[in-house]
């Protein structure tokens, strides 16, 4: 038995226009748009959201200047809730947080990918991932050393440092 997911469509209103936004039970954004206010915009608002069979309306003060389309869905029938707008201000917020987070674990593995291509014979592998850690190195079977700087440190005994530890790898005189 499949159960449909309900899309909120946030509406954020100002004095001449009206931004509405439809989010999944993810909160990822799906659309928006944004409306000019006049007297089509509640028929166009509604023929926008019918593209979602189960959404629900979130109107931003739905007691001051969301109260004329708030009053207008809920006379039409649609399902309308009222959100504050120090709860509309908070949710901004956490929603930046979730980005400038988002974007600092994609900078880190960036950072890492990076990293991993110079200390890894060959490069590092693709697809690099918080979930999936890179493998130890195969042409030894020593596990990667304990932080970069152990690695690229003179004198230490990691194979892939540079300096070699075998004798067989040392250079011959010319």
């Amino acid at each position: 038995m499949e159960t449909s997911v309900v899309i909120v469509i946030g509406i954020d209103p100002h004095k001449s226009s009206l931004t509405a936004v439809a989010v999944d039970d993810t909160g990822h954004e799906l659309a928006a748009r944004r409306f000019v206010v006049n007297a089509g915009t509640f028929t166009q608002l509604i023929s926008w959201a019918q593209r979602w069979p189960q959404h629900r309306f979130a109107v931003e003060g739905a007691k001051g200047l969301g109260r004329g389309i708030a009053q207008q869905l809920a006379a039409a029938g649609a399902g309308v809730v009222d959100v504050p707008a120090t709860l509309a201000a908070r949710a901004r917020l956490l929603t930046e947080h979730r980005d400038d987070l988002t974007h600092e674990r994609t900078r880190i593995l960036n950072r890492l990918h990076g990293l991993l291509r110079d200390l890894v014979p060959g490069g590092a592998p693709t697809g690099l991932s918080a979930d999936k850690p890179p493998q130890p190195c195969v042409p030894c079977d020593r596990p990667p050393p304990p932080t970069p700087a152990d690695a690229t440190s003179p004198g230490n005994s990691w194979p892939h440092s540079g300096e070699s530890t075998h004798s067989s790898r040392q250079t011959k005189p010319n």
